[in-house]
């Protein structure tokens, strides 16, 4: 075996030097700079505050090498190659059980598991999901062995549970679904070695301990977690829960599509085992255990341009690639056909996942926005932020780099938390006590914050509602302040532009959602120029978020100026994607030209627009047609989309309902 070992290390040693390459060394996307700010500080971050991974990232900031948040990165790739490393292992356990040799197939098993789709994008940047993964690979590892015969198993299991649990639930439910099927299906005469189990799961869950004595030494919480209660409601989620709401979704949502996704991509596994005719012990466990992690999969709707998302599906997934290739393995097959086996349990995977992603997580375009973000404010200012980017990108500026202590930052979603008031009380107006406003919910208290700092520091909003659309376009905020001239020379609206010029320098990572961050905020500053009368500066957001378009397209928004002579018509955006796309960009600007008065110029675009492959510029287009009266147009145009896409209809109704 140590052939085979060594193949595996030699892959692993190549892996971990592309990730190293490639890992993110700024501000990522969704609660990436949360965590490196949790680990920086010895933190936690949302609920259920990931104390293991806080400590282990904590641990990584020590390693005198680049950026924080490039170190952090590192601790992704490294527990990445730590869960690949698992797979190959659970794939040559089965190989000795069966008195076996190989040394191709583990190597490749952990290859697979690298490219899997549910995994490459997790792999080099700041997140919680491939330690989750490496654990519950790992105890399902010992979970196998234990159904196996061996004893002693269970307990190392039992206590990788009680980590897991530390880190991220979900990935620790598909664990204990795994031991639920083995205990039921072959160990039924184990009972007496669960009271064991259950003092090592007691002794992993001790991490918890973390948040509670962080949290008295006066680190930065998402809750309060000294008391039973509050430690009760920061592991279930309680108050994430509340601040940002609940999720819900279809049967379908919630079952079928993340199923449907986990077979996508580790399908092959089993397609391999049923055509192997695999009999061995060690591969119908593996097949039970992959059958049970789906579990995990299951706990939310499926959104498969999220990567937080499909990270749940990842348990199920690698122990599908592990039984595919435990299954050729042990299989008693003509060398070749084993061997077509093998490079299929390579190529699926990689046929549906977007590889490149996990080499190129570091994104540069949100560094610089990142920066444009701490340095708008003017002194003193109460900063009022939404977006977990903008957020997170706060999070990160302030706790690990000392950034603006100046500020009092409010997000929010957590507006209603009186710990998060607590982090305001070195601030002129604020003593740490809440203050709630006129309305309801969040609102009311943003408006409690807003009320106590208007008339005396500037107010900074990301978005238009908390400062009624009032105020002067700095960056990506509207700021309320005296001085509205010195705020238009400010260096963070002179270099507005630069996060989407670095774009364009950029790759995209995963489906582009690096890129959608700044679309998002070009199409904010695109609709506050149009109000204020600036059309150029208008247009020039939206055209620089845009892809590059062909120079006659490009020359339709030319020489368009004036101030707006009618509202612009609904923006049709894509429903499925997470941040603004392209061709989202390309129908705002649409909408632009429309309440400039150049409805002509508008369709003209959209048509082009239409012929580059985006089908719902014939949407926004039967928009703008329907609000000039061109009523046949507009259905024509509705008529194609339906013809193209039936299954969306939703998307027409309420433009169907408008046509009738």
């Amino acid at each position: 075996m140590s052939a085979t070992r060594g193949l595996e290390a030699a892959l692993l040693v190549v892996a971990a030097i592309a990730l190293t390459w490639g890992a993110a060394a700024s501000p990522h996307v969704f609660d990436a700079g949360e965590l490196v700010a949790a680990a920086a500080q010895l933190g936690a971050g949302h609920p259920p505050g990931q104390p293991l991974h806080a400590l282990l990232g904590y641990a990584a900031t020590l390693v005198p090498l680049g950026p924080l948040a490039w170190r952090v990165a590192l601790l992704s790739a490294a527990m990445g190659l730590w869960a690949a490393h698992e797979a190959a292992g659970i794939v040559a356990d089965a190989m000795a059980r069966d008195g076996r040799e190989g040394r191709v197939l583990p190597a490749l098993t952990a290859l697979a598991v690298l490219i899997a789709p549910a995994v490459a994008p997790q792999l080099a940047r700041p997140e919680v999901y491939t330690l989750a993964l490496a654990l519950t690979l790992a105890g399902a590892r010992r979970l196998i062995a234990w159904a196996c015969g061996d004893r002693r198993a269970l307990r190392v299991a039992a206590l990788i549970a009680g980590l897991a649990v530390a880190v991220h639930p979900p990935h620790a439910l598909a664990l204990i679904a795994i031991g639920a099927v083995t205990l039921i299906a072959w160990r039924r005469d184990a009972w007496r070695g669960i009271g064991w189990a259950a003092v090592a799961c007691v002794i992993g869950l001790g991490m918890i301990a973390y948040l509670p004595v962080r949290a008295m030494a006066g680190a930065r919480t998402w809750g309060d977690p000294t008391t039973l209660d509050g430690i009760v409601a920061y592991l279930s989620g309680r108050a994430y829960g509340a601040n940002l709401g609940a999720r819900s979704g279809s049967w379908a949502a919630v079952i079928v599509e993340p199923i449907a996704y986990v077979v996508i991509g580790g399908g092959i596994g089993i397609a391999i085992a049923l055509l192997a005719r695999a009999r061995s012990k060690s591969v119908i466990v593996i097949g039970a255990a992959a059958c049970a992690a789906v579990v995990a999969a299951c706990l939310q709707p499926h959104e498969r341009a999220n990567p937080d998302n499909v990270a749940y599906a990842a348990p199920a997934m690698t122990l599908m690639l592990a039984l595919g290739g435990a299954a050729l393995a042990t299989s008693r097959a003509p060398r070749p056909v084993i061997s077509l086996g093998a490079l299929a349990l390579v190529i699926a995977p990689l046929a549906t996942s977007d590889v490149a992603s996990a080499l190129r997580a570091e994104q540069t375009q949100l560094e610089t926005l990142a920066f444009s973000l701490v340095d708008a404010p003017p002194p003193r200012a109460l900063v009022v932020v939404r977006s977990d980017f903008v957020a997170a990108a706060w999070m990160q500026a302030r706790d690990v780099e000392g950034a603006r202590p100046d500020l009092a930052v409010m997000i929010e979603g957590l507006a209603t938390s009186s710990w998060h008031w607590r982090s305001f009380a070195g601030h002129p107006r604020f003593d740490g006590t809440p203050s709630r406003g006129a309305g309801s919910g969040h609102a009311a208290w943003v408006r409690g914050a807003i009320d106590r700092a208007r008339g005396h520091v500037a107010i900074v909003s990301e978005h238009d509602e908390p400062v009624s659309g009032r105020g002067s376009v700095v960056g990506a905020y509207l700021v309320l302040a005296t001085d509205a001239a010195d705020l238009r020379r400010a260096f963070a609206e002179r270099t507005a532009g630069a996060p989407a010029r670095a774009m364009r320098d950029v790759p995209a990572w995963y489906g582009g959602l690096g890129h959608g961050v700044v679309r998002d905020l070009e199409i904010a500053r695109a609709s506050r120029w149009l109000v204020r009368d600036r059309a150029p500066l208008a247009i020039a957001a939206l055209r620089r978020a845009s892809a590059p378009l062909a120079p006659e397209e490009t020359a339709i928004a030319e020489g368009v100026t004036g101030a707006p002579r009618r509202a612009p018509p609904p923006l049709v955006d894509d429903p499925t994607a997470i941040f603004a796309t392209e061709e989202d960009v390309v129908r705002a600007l649409a909408t632009i030209l429309v309440a400039l008065g150049e409805p002509g110029r508008a369709m003209q675009l959209l048509e082009a627009q239409a012929a580059r492959g985006d089908d719902r510029a014939l949407v926004q287009l039967a928009w703008i047609q329907l609000e000039d009266g061109l009523l046949e147009p507009a259905r024509a145009a509705v008529a194609r989309y339906r013809a193209l896409h039936p299954d969306r209809e939703r998307e027409l109704e309420a433009l169907g309902a408008r046509l009738r």
